[in-house]
């Protein structure tokens, strides 16, 4: 997309030279404000209301294409902080408290802000490509809809380490996966290989996590199918709490920036002072070593 590729702030955080915490903020929370403002400008045949995708009588193949576009463009982005929470996570290096909530307690408001963007983009990701799945507009065979799949499965599997048990990442974790599980069945080796990576991934890291919801936490939803898939269950969006209920009242308590997408302007005003010791090595360790295969990097710290 070009307004992510093309402008000053993209180049910064793109650029190999190690930069200082203040310079990543900068570049980070000026890409996702881009992002955002595109979205904003967005003409309304294109766009789609992701409280209700079973009512966008607009839906289409480019439209899907656009949306996951932009939502890779926001987890590309903001991952490498969700990524270097559970890497601590699974080193216990947040201190004595190493439960999936610590972290937000010891990290400043703006950086948990764009970490719960991570996941609640992923969510959003989950939810247009079951609705597309539902209508036969997935590429089966197709390498972008394969990766968006599994990048948006992986930010997912991150996100349930990351955090307490939430219905919503949980549930959408889950279809996501069985999206993965469909196209390999129908011969896409590379959604295959990457559906077994991320079960063994799961796997290793259980303990880490409760797969099975509490009793006092199941969802009251009822499964769903999309013709020829037998494993894909439905998100639960609407069952499950909306996206301000789950990661705080950044996003408001109407659903406006929910129907058009997670991205709200984060604001810079008062970075400054909330920004500590602590989250200033964060953000430099965080953005400090991206690579191409970032996404695979990490299994190496949970394998051990």
């Amino acid at each position: 997309m070009a307004v992510y590729n093309a402008d000053e702030d993209s180049r910064r955080y793109f650029n190999k030279t190690r930069q200082t915490a203040s310079e990543l903020i900068v570049s980070v929370l000026g890409l996702l404000n881009n992002l955002s403002s595109w979205l904003h400008d967005l003409p309304e045949e294109l766009r789609l209301n992701l409280t209700d995708m079973d009512k966008c009588p607009n839906l289409s193949r480019e439209i899907i294409s656009i949306y996951l576009h932009y939502f890779q463009c926001i987890t590309m982005t903001a991952r490498p902080l969700l990524f270097h929470v559970v890497e601590n996570r699974l080193k216990s290096q947040l201190g004595s408290d190493t439960g999936p909530a610590a972290w937000r307690q010891t990290l400043s408001p703006i950086t948990v802000a764009v970490i719960d963007t991570c996941v609640s983009t992923a969510i959003d990701s989950t939810a247009v490509i079951y609705a597309a799945a539902k209508q036969n507009l997935i590429a089966t065979y197709g390498f972008m809809d394969s990766d968006h799949v599994f990048s948006t499965t992986m930010v997912l599997v991150m996100g349930n380490l990351a955090t307490p048990y939430n219905a919503r990442c949980r549930a959408s974790t889950t279809t996501a996966l069985s999206m993965l599980q469909w196209m390999a069945e129908r011969g896409n080796h590379q959604s295959k290989a990457r559906h077994e990576f991320l079960l063994g991934l799961r796997a290793k890291t259980k303990h880490l996590w409760l797969w099975c919801p509490p009793e006092s936490q199941t969802a009251d939803s009822q499964p769903e199918t999309v013709p020829g898939v037998t494993t894909m269950p439905e998100p639960a969006i609407e069952a499950c709490p909306s996206t301000s209920e789950v990661f705080g009242d950044r996003m408001g308590n109407d659903d406006t920036n929910r129907a058009y997408g997670n991205v709200a302007p984060l604001q810079l005003h008062g970075w400054d002072d909330e920004l500590g010791v602590m989250d200033a090595t964060f953000w430099e360790d965080s953005y400090g070593n991206l690579e191409v295969g970032m996404d695979f990097d990490w299994t190496t710290v949970a394998e051990k």
